[in-house]
């Protein structure tokens, strides 16, 4: 029942949005309207693109910590099997106690890192995005835009006419600016 009313909800919002932009583009020809495809000017944009080399940096190096714990712990289970008929039963439930801690404390770790992860790429993608809208925010100003939309694959806008798409302008803008030219 829950998948059916957010369908629902979705596809009214989709239609207002796009009876929305339909009569703004219909009945205020005097507004300057463009609209930018968010998905290609955002994975484009150089700063999208180091930050995202920056994170995967930090992401594989927590990842390689997590690898080391792991195969440290594979190893003391190994010499753990290993050693069983040698050692007495006392020997045995110590080692096995040990090993028990030594894996919750990985998997602590190891939950610990995927936050972490989450977290960061949520403030990068944040950083990333607080960028673009504000650079969106003076190329409209500069260029006399009243209103650029974006599109998503979600299909914000169903449909625009390719003289309306200034991805490629405002990419090459931003990416100059990014670069300090």
């Amino acid at each position: 029942m829950k998948t059916k009313e957010l369908l629902i909800i979705i596809i009214s919002v989709v239609v207002a949005v796009a009876v929305a932009v339909a009569y703004f583009i219909t009945h205020a020809t005097h507004n300057n309207v463009a609209y930018v495809r968010s998905h290609d000017l955002i994975y484009s944009y150089e700063g999208t693109k180091e930050a995202m080399a920056k994170f995967d940096d930090k992401k594989m190096s927590w990842q390689a910590n997590v690898d080391t714990l792991r195969r440290d712990f594979q190893r003391s289970v190994a010499v753990y099997n290993r050693d069983y008929d040698k050692l007495s039963s006392s020997e045995r439930k110590q080692r096995e106690e040990m090993l028990n801690n030594q894996q919750q404390q990985l998997e602590t770790y190891s939950q610990a890192i995927d936050s972490k992860i989450r977290e960061e790429d949520h403030e990068m993608m944040a950083s990333v995005l607080n960028q673009v809208n504000s650079f969106i925010e003076d190329y409209a100003e500069q260029k006399g835009y009243d209103i650029i939309f974006g599109t998503t694959k979600d299909g914000s806008i169903l449909y625009g006419n390719e003289h309306l798409d200034i991805t490629d302008q405002v990419l090459k803008e931003i990416n100059k600016r990014y670069k300090g030219e």
